[in-house]
């Protein structure tokens, strides 16, 4: 309150004069002189986005700013503001899908190199081998730090650290909880104040300022118009406040029982006659970033209904009205145009990685590269933190006043080398199934990770063990040797939450061991090259009649497949996408040999009838799955294909002949399904989709998906044969959809044209997902 006192004490000297002669209202600027007028801005999360719609409308209203401050989200607007940006700019970026992605800690890019095939985990944790659980931030901050580097960096370089000479002086507040104390940034990088002024606790990684760890300044001063009065002094002081005094823990909101516990009160009270704060109405939560539009909206309500009470306060200490020509919108944009001209384009410099051993270095460095463009370099950041040793990168930059670029540090962390995964599927229909993989990873200049996973349930089980080493340089590859033992069982029919009394009709069981070669093409593609050895067994009934005394064929193949593969995806969800799209190509060449054995219906050899055989074929597949419209759209269409060719010969059996050929599968239900109709050596699938969203998290999705084979295993009774001329046959389907934290839950019915039994009704939850096999081709 010092400078209430000091106004105060001026303001009695000038009615009394030197010696109490003359009389004097209230202190005035000098003649031609306007008041000076900071503003600052509260914390709030998203509710923050009302401060755009406060600057907005007092730059259109001609009302001078020449000081602002903020903390949390204020700091960010303020500090963009203080680095000429035009609260219409500051608009536009709120709106984008890019910004987003950034609160939400999203990449703008999928990379499948580094995070290897979908699996159906719901739980994923980290632990480490020395001690130590999980990350303690929610998100990762990546795409914020980006952001404020590249869009802030050019202010503090022309500025040299100084945050006097940005377009306006700014300040921002942090909170050390060390000291308990709250710490003021004046100085420095532009960048690194805002981000420790916004890092909410749990939500983003604390950053180090000159060894402290610094957090959200709103924990300890949520409204530093203290800040502001002490640091500017200026004549009049604005604030938008859309914080609480008292945060009210809520049993369902983990963020605000943080907030509650850690805060301590703020002044949300004028701190002295000259301040006027505006509060705008906005019921939004912290992290309700997809409703920022309502919060400007709110922001620049509030302030127009106050907006007579500003210039009140200005025309009194000013009367001369020609004093505020600076303020008005003209004024403002021409000086501000001029200020970005001066700012040094952001060039990128050299690019080191710190905070890694030295194996470790060099492994971040080779990821890196020698970008020499600021989008390269964004996406390889990206590509880093994707890689499974790596915990985090910060980049920061530094103005090479010789060079006239900008040089790049990035604080990399490592990832902690124990991981654990949990999931699987629940389904009204017998086939849920439960799934968990633990993996182990060491880090250094060449790293390895290695994992086993398991699926266990009474339709699909499986266990895999692989090793993965990791090299990076001109091209990046990854060398994963692999066993793979997966069994699926299938019943004639289902029974709704209970297991079918019936014996399973045909068990499929494939085992592989392999090598697998995979690299990375483009940001969102993978190569992969793969040589693997097959053995399968399956157990079936030749008829659709069977009793359980009956004894069932069985084929087998041993032998040796190569493929090669091509995957581009930018896809976000595991399963049912409504946004992205994907590509695949997969070509295979088999050799081996199969045996067959046909058993008579007593159970019995009968005639001995064992077949061997050696065989060699070839299969082409090409699927594709494209979506129009954003993720967070009302309406959204899909379209999918699917094509395969193939040179395969029959099995002796008819049953053993449908097993080897490709299953279409678009469906969820169709994945539990052994459909005689849809398989075939070739064919191609045309299917197309809406994804409506109903309301909130809940979706409602109608598929139809047509299929076309160009020849089908018949049955006479010579053995099985090739339709050549066979009918073609549709699927279609339809559920409500809602995406929860515990997973994907479906509720929907689907229908197969042409199969005996055509109707499937499901109710599910979690992610049904199977491995990739060699011999199904498997959806994305």
């Amino acid at each position: 309150m010092l400078r209430c006192c000091c106004r105060t004490l001026w303001a009695l000297w000038g009615a009394t004069g030197f010696f109490g002669f003359g009389i004097v209202a209230r202190a005035q600027p000098a003649s031609g002189l306007r008041p000076t007028v900071g503003v600052v801005l509260s914390g709030g999360g998203a509710k923050g986005a009302a401060h755009v719609g406060f600057l907005k409308t007092l730059e259109e209203a001609g009302v001078p700013i020449d000081y602002v401050a903020g903390t949390s989200m204020g700091a960010l607007v303020a500090a963009y503001y203080a680095a000429g940006w035009s609260p219409a700019q500051m608009e536009t970026l709120l709106e984008t899908a890019a910004f987003a992605e950034r609160v939400e800690g999203k990449s703008p890019w999928q990379f499948g190199f580094a995070d290897g095939p979908v699996d159906p985990s719901i739980v994923d944790v980290r632990f480490s081998a020395l001690g130590g659980f999980t990350q303690g931030y929610w998100v990762s901050a990546l795409p914020t730090d980006w952001a404020l580097m590249s869009e802030l960096g050019p202010a503090t370089a022309a500025a040299q650290g100084d945050f006097d000479a940005l377009f306006v002086p700014f300040r921002c507040v942090a909170a050390d909880v060390t000291t308990k104390s709250d710490v003021v940034f004046s100085d420095g990088d532009l960048a690194t104040a805002v981000r420790a002024s916004m890092t909410f606790p749990f939500y983003l990684e604390p950053i180090a300022v000159q060894g402290a760890y610094l957090y959200d300044g709103g924990l300890y001063n949520n409204f530093p118009s203290d800040v502001a009065y002490r640091e500017f002094m200026p004549d009049i002081l604005l604030g938008s406040l859309v914080s609480s005094p008292n945060v009210e823990p809520d049993s369902d909101n983990l963020a605000a029982q943080i907030e509650s516990i850690i805060t301590r009160p703020s002044n949300f009270e004028p701190i002295c006659p000259e301040m006027i704060i505006v509060r705008p109405e906005t019921p939004l939560g912290t992290f309700e970033f997809d409703r920022v539009v309502e919060a400007k909206v709110a922001g620049a309500l509030a302030t127009r209904a106050l907006m007579d009470s500003v210039w009140s306060m200005m025309l009194t200490l000013q009367p001369d009205t020609q004093a505020f020509a600076d303020a008005l919108p003209e004024a403002v944009a021409a000086r501000r145009a001029s200020y970005r001209q001066q700012l040094p384009p952001f060039v990128i410099g050299s690019v080191e990685v710190t905070g890694l051993k030295p194996g470790q270095t060099h492994y971040a460095t080779r990821i890196i590269g020698r970008p020499k463009r600021l989008a390269q370099l964004e996406r390889n950041l990206h590509f880093l933190v994707a890689d499974e040793h790596i915990a985090s990168a910060r980049p920061m930059a530094r103005f090479n006043r010789e060079t006239g670029r900008f040089d790049v540090e990035v604080l990399a962390k490592s990832e902690r080398d124990l991981r654990f995964r949990a999931g699987g599927s629940f389904s009204s229909s017998p086939v849920g199934f439960g799934y968990a993989g633990a993996s182990y990873s060491r880090f250094s200049r060449v790293p390895f990770t290695a994992q086993i996973n398991s699926a266990f349930g009474s339709f699909y089980s499986a266990i895999q063990a692989s090793l993965r080493l990791d090299t990076h340089g001109p091209i990046a590859l990854a060398l994963q040797p692999e066993f793979l033992l997966h069994r699926w069982n299938y019943v004639r029919s289902f029974a709704t939450f209970y297991q079918d009394v019936r014996p399973s009709f045909m068990v499929l069981t494939e085992q592989q061991i392999g090598l697998t070669v995979l690299s990375p093409l483009g940001a969102e593609g993978q190569l992969t090259l793969r040589g693997a050895h097959l053995r399968t067994l399956d157990d079936y009934y030749p008829g659709e009649g069977f009793l359980p005394v009956d004894t069932t064929d069985r084929t087998t193949f041993r032998g040796f497949v190569t493929a090669w593969g091509f995957r581009y995806a930018d896809m976000p969800e595991k399963l049912l996408n409504r946004s992205g799209r994907a590509f695949a190509v997969h070509a295979q060449r088999f050799s081996g040999q199969t045996t067959t054995l046909q058993r008579s219906e007593d159970g019995l050899l009968a005639r001995g009838d064992t077949t061997t055989q050696s065989v060699n074929w070839a299969r082409l597949v090409l699927r594709g799955e494209q979506y129009f419209g954003d993720e967070d759209g009302r309406v959204n269409f899909g379209g999918v294909g699917m094509v395969v060719a193939s040179d395969e010969l029959l099995r002796p059996t008819y049953r053993g002949s449908l097993i080897q050929a490709t299953p279409f599968q678009p469906t969820l239900g169709s994945r539990i399904r052994f459909s005689d109709r849809y398989r075939g050596y070739n064919f191609v699938a045309l299917g197309a989709i809406v994804d409506v969203r109903v309301g909130g998290r809940v979706r409602w999705r109608t598929e139809g998906h047509l299929f076309r084979p160009f020849d089908r295993v018949a049955q006479s009774d010579k053995g099985p044969f090739l339709d050549r001329t066979p009918a073609p046959g549709g699927i279609a389907g339809s559920w409500l959809v809602l995406q929860s934290p515990v997973g994907l839950i479906t509720l929907g019915a689907e229908y197969f044209y042409g199969d005996p039994d055509p109707w499937l009704w499901e109710f599910s939850l979690g992610y049904r997902i199977f491995r990739p096999s060699e011999r199904l081709a498997l959806p994305f």
